[in-house]
């Protein structure tokens, strides 16, 4: 299908797998599509949720909590000043 895709003209893929493409050619793994140079999203109704599923992050209240917690424990030093 790889083969098939790289020799059409135009390809049909869902935005999950147009998302996964996406996310794969921002690091070092490849791609899983052709390259191109147009795209036409069609009833990607959910689109804001499943760009965010793939480049989102998300935090919770326990995190933050977490977070501020082992901030407060750690031991602060004086710092020296960077001479300029």
């Amino acid at each position: 299908m790889r083969d098939r895709a790289r020799e059409a003209d135009i390809v049909v893929v869902n935005h999950h797998l147009f998302f996964a493409d996406l996310a794969l050619r921002n690091g070092n793994y490849g791609s899983v599509l052709p390259d191109y140079t147009a795209v036409i999203l069609d009833e990607a109704h959910l689109i804001e949720d499943v760009a965010s599923e793939y480049f989102g992050s998300q935090v919770s209240n326990y995190q933050i909590d977490d977070l501020v917690r082992d901030v407060g424990m750690l031991k602060l030093e004086a710092l020296t000043p960077i001479a300029r």
